[in-house]
């Protein structure tokens, strides 16, 4: 009887019994996942005293918060950055395209942005550009910039992967950096990339005069941009948990928030 009162007295001692609430009552440790990303105004950059800030930088810890995810972001290229989401080394891509090839190995969230992909000439030029479309340019010579790994429209994959004539006429290369490089320098006739990035890395780089937009090469009304969500990484459950959260922000007014200080219409 003594034995009993005393084990009685130790389990509901306050000192035991407020380890027993507080080890209850800690929240569970949030899920670290990964997003790539690569120097790209407006989206993803350092800032002068060497931050990581952009409109996916924030728009990623905004909606993960939101979802209870601890984020984390690893510097990578393009190519690569989709290789590492299908082997399942990185977990989430923004500002991406939908297309068959990555339904294979990635979810995609909804829609949360529009930009459109278009081809950037010398100013100079614009007077001469007589082409409406992309397959209007097999076989012209013109020579094509390009991203390494981009998906710019149906109409680009499918030349990129049927035409070797259209393929002959595109050099890839890393960085919209590179394909203003070579534009300036005449190594190319344009190249193609994102509307909103690139007229920002044109203002900063103040080649407003020199460089403009000739023709958007997506459909109308495919210039969306998705979250990309390694399947080795997701369920669609959280897929959709996630999709919850960027509906969140944006009828709290965070998103709006987020994308006027980047100066976008959206």
């Amino acid at each position: 009887m003594h034995t009993s009162s005393r084990l009685f007295r130790l389990l509901f001692s306050p000192l035991l019994l407020s380890l027993l609430l507080y080890s209850g009552g800690a929240p569970a440790a949030e899920r670290v996942v990964t997003m790539g990303w690569e120097s790209w105004l407006p989206y993803q950059y350092h800032d002068e005293e060497g931050k990581l800030i952009g409109l996916d930088v924030e728009l990623a810890q905004a909606i993960f918060s939101h979802a209870g995810y601890e984020l984390k972001f690893e510097e990578v290229p393009w190519k690569r950055h989709l290789a590492m989401i299908e082997a399942g080394k990185l977990d989430i891509a923004f500002s991406a395209a939908k297309n068959e090839e990555r339904e294979k190995y990635a979810y995609f969230s909804d829609i949360y942005l529009e930009d459109y992909n278009v081809l950037f000439v010398m100013k100079s030029e614009l007077e001469n550009f007589g082409y409406q479309n992309l397959n209007e340019m097999v076989g012209s010579g013109f020579r094509i910039g390009a991203n390494r790994g981009w998906s710019y429209s149906d109409e680009y994959s499918r030349l990129l992967k049927e035409d070797p004539v259209f393929k002959a006429q595109v050099d890839e290369v890393t960085s919209d950096d590179q394909n203003i490089g070579k534009l300036l320098k005449g190594r190319i006739d344009g190249f193609l990339g994102s509307e909103i990035s690139g007229l920002a890395l044109i203002r900063k780089m103040e080649l407003e005069e020199k460089i403009a937009i000739a023709m958007k090469v997506n459909a109308p009304g495919d210039g969306a941009s998705y979250i990309m969500l390694g399947k080795k990484s997701f369920t669609p459950e959280e897929v959709t948990q996630i999709n919850s959260s960027l509906d969140a922000i944006i009828k709290e007014g965070l998103y709006a928030k987020i994308v006027g200080r980047y100066k976008l219409s959206q």
